[in-house]
């Protein structure tokens, strides 16, 4: 399975700079793509975040909103968020010198235990700007 970050979402259905390689990755990709379901409400809040600093319009914001439903429901499993996941999270982010924010956390602890390909755009590795695809089994 390929877990897809919003990072990948967003050049998906907007042009950006990851936009040609977004396309080209989800393209080729034959593994099945999984997202946790909150995914859903980022992308949003990334659609609105952009309408409000005048990046993309409302119209561009509802043809990606609607191109993003079509492929959830046609090409992308929605994975449910644990509700134990919330304080594994929490215990995560408290260790300082992880640098971890809720939702990078929230994303290891939505993987623990599966043997997942992380599909994001950027990461923490600047030198690294494009899709990174790096095979990894969660600790559990």
């Amino acid at each position: 399975m390929v877990y897809v970050d919003t990072s990948v979402l967003m050049p998906l259905f907007l042009h950006e700079p990851h936009s040609g390689a977004a396309a080209e990755g989800y393209a080729r990709e034959k593994r099945e793509l999984v997202a946790a379901a909150r995914r859903v409400p980022e992308f949003a809040s990334a659609l609105g975040i952009k309408q409000r600093t005048g990046a993309i319009d409302a119209q561009q914001a509802q043809v990606a909103w609607q191109r993003f439903e079509r492929m959830a429901a046609a090409d992308l499993r929605l994975l449910a968020v644990a509700p134990a996941n919330f304080l594994r999270t929490a215990k995560l982010v408290l260790h300082a010198a992880r640098a971890l924010c809720a939702g990078d956390a929230l994303t290891d602890a939505d993987k623990r235990g599966k043997t997942t390909i992380q599909w994001s755009f950027g990461g923490r590795d600047p030198l690294r700007p494009f899709a990174v695809l790096e095979s990894r089994r969660s600790a559990n």
